[in-house]
């Protein structure tokens, strides 16, 4: 999987990276300004009982759990010096509770982590996320929007105003046909 880590450069304000599976069933659009990235998801699932957990940065501290904060569709946790890792859903999360997951003693950057998590128990469709990852507590953490125009593209508005659009992605795969009934040809 390529992972392309960007900052917003005065000539490039905007970094997009798209990311595909082998088996064509999870695309993904990274859409990153400034301290915000935006995810888009087109999710191809099986169906029945597929989940989704989209997950922020993970935070750690040795002094001790991160302070943590849920809500519908939207998680957040905080270290003791304010980095901040947060994640709200935009689009296609309706329903969905913010979790953080914690845990002791797996992070190599400290004993505590916690990381913010939306999770959706029938995945398949798109899915818009916002991830924060800052430590400036002047930066929103909220105020981002999407939207799907008529022609499938997402239209993104960053916590700034700063406006992108992504087209539409891959159309689903078609279902495999059934196999032939028996019988002579």
């Amino acid at each position: 999987m390529k992972v392309k880590w960007s900052r917003a450069l005065p000539a490039t304000p905007t970094s997009v990276t798209v990311v595909k599976d082998a088996a064509g069933g999870i695309e993904t659009v990274s859409v990153v300004h400034g301290p915000w990235e935006v995810r888009v998801h087109r999710v191809d699932g099986p169906g029945g009982g597929v989940v989704v957990r989209e997950g922020g940065w993970a935070v750690a501290d040795d002094a001790g759990q991160p302070e943590v904060r849920t809500g519908p569709g939207r998680a957040l946790a905080r270290r003791t010096d304010g980095l901040t890792s947060a994640i709200v859903g935009l689009y296609g999360w309706s329903g969905t509770e913010g979790v953080v997951v914690r845990a002791v003693d797996t992070n190599a950057v400290g004993r505590h982590s916690a990381t913010p998590v939306l999770e959706l128990a029938e995945g398949a469709g798109l899915l818009v996320t916002l991830v924060v990852l800052t430590a400036d507590p002047a930066v929103p953490l909220t105020g981002a929007s999407a939207t799907v125009a008529a022609d499938g593209a997402v239209e993104i508005r960053f916590p700034d105003g700063t406006p992108e659009r992504v087209p539409p992605l891959s159309a689903p795969r078609p279902s495999s046909p059934a196999p032939a009934p028996g019988g002579r040809s």
